[in-house]
């Protein structure tokens, strides 16, 4: 099977689209892929047959590059006759990639994994989000089937019309990130004894970080931040009792991931949070917010949700948390050994196979595995 796989992002840019296709590239046999995007290169794509370099401009303060259409990719495709063209989160050039796919006759997938409107809307393009879900679900509309990572993310394209919905459960590398990578010494270097609370993600104004000021300011508990984006310094002011570890990433992610005590996510905006999943995965109990797919990844056994934008309420589940921590940590790692990465790509290569047989794509979804 030949898989032309077009995204919005790409290496070294750090983010849950380039890390979903990288899942995809990495942890799917027997499939011969064929990359575009932003940069995309033999260098940063070798599992790929071929690359395409697609155009992209700087988003200023924002940390992120948007990718533009670029000319040639209808000659690309025709030149790589791929089976089918598989878009990870389609806005500029993912539109494109669907609309040439459409004239060339060659079956689409459309996964949607980013509330661009959100996004818009939290890092200041205020009253933009009804214009862009316009165009998110027409041109999600355009693809043979769309994928979405949650139920929540089900329903929200449903509402906005987009058809051919399926539901996609994302997986977790259950051999990168296990209970077993935890590094005593380093929580010990951090918490100095403290039960150690920790982020991990982009330092960004959607991610909404400040929530975080109570929980870093109790003297009992050590706040952990790791990762780094246009937020960076701004935060290191806001929240002086944090630790900021950087941008890390190879096996000095899944370490650290798994040395906290608890995970947080404050931002109301994830469809999904693949960082709480490896960090439950970690055996590392989550608390997040009652908003978003990231909802759906926590159980009572496994974390707390909490009511959005309320940092008092954060701050007492990590307690509530940390009282009874080796059962919360227990269950966060049973759960996640149901969330494996063959069953998710497992069900990703049936969905190609479907199109292929010219299987209805019209299926509803079964719901997410819990």
């Amino acid at each position: 099977m030949r898989i032309a796989i077009v995204t919005e992002s790409w290496a070294p840019a750090t983010n849950g689209v380039v890390r979903s296709v990288q899942q995809v590239l990495r942890h799917t046999s027997g499939v011969e892929f064929h990359l575009v995007g932003p940069g995309a290169s033999a260098r940063n794509a070798p599992r790929a047959r071929t690359t395409f370099t697609a155009s992209a401009v700087a988003l200023a303060g924002l940390g992120y590059a948007a990718s533009l259409p670029t000319p040639g990719m209808v000659r690309y495709l025709r030149e790589v006759s791929p089976d089918v063209v598989h878009v990870a989160s389609p806005f500029l050039l993912g539109a494109q990639a669907l609309r040439a796919a459409n004239v060339l006759g060659i079956p689409s997938v459309a996964v949607y994994q980013t509330d661009v409107a959100a996004f818009a809307d939290a890092n200041g393009f205020k009253g933009t989000a009804a214009g862009v879900w316009k165009w998110i679900a027409r041109t999600h509309a355009r693809a043979d089937v769309n994928l979405a990572c949650t139920e929540d993310a089900v329903q929200a394209l449903r509402e906005h019309g987009v058809p051919r919905v399926r539901h996609w459960q994302r997986g977790v590398d259950l051999d990168t990130f296990d209970p077993g990578r935890r590094d005593e010494a380093l929580n010990a270097f951090w918490g100095g004894g403290r039960p150690v609370v920790g982020y991990v993600g982009r330092l960004a104004p959607e991610k909404e970080l400040p929530l975080l000021a109570q929980l870093a300011a109790d003297p009992r508990i050590q706040l952990v931040l790791i990762g780094d984006g246009p937020q960076s310094l701004a935060l290191r002011s806001q929240l002086p009792e944090a630790h900021f570890t950087g941008h890390l990433d190879g096996a000095d992610l899944p370490r650290a991931m798994a040395s906290l005590d608890v995970v947080v996510h404050p931002g109301r905006h994830e469809t999904l949070c693949q960082s709480v999943m490896q960090a439950m995965a970690c055996g590392v109990p989550a608390v997040v917010p009652d908003s978003g797919g990231v909802r759906e990844l926590v159980t009572p056994d496994s974390g707390r949700v909490v009511p959005v934008g309320d940092p008092a309420a954060i701050h007492a589940a990590a307690l509530e948390i940390l009282a009874d921590h080796r059962r919360h940590a227990a269950a966060a790692a049973r759960l996640s050994a149901r969330r494996s990465m063959p069953t998710s790509m497992g069900q990703l290569t049936a969905t190609w196979r479907d199109l292929l047989r010219g299987a209805d794509p019209a299926i509803e979804s079964t719901g997410v595995a819990a």
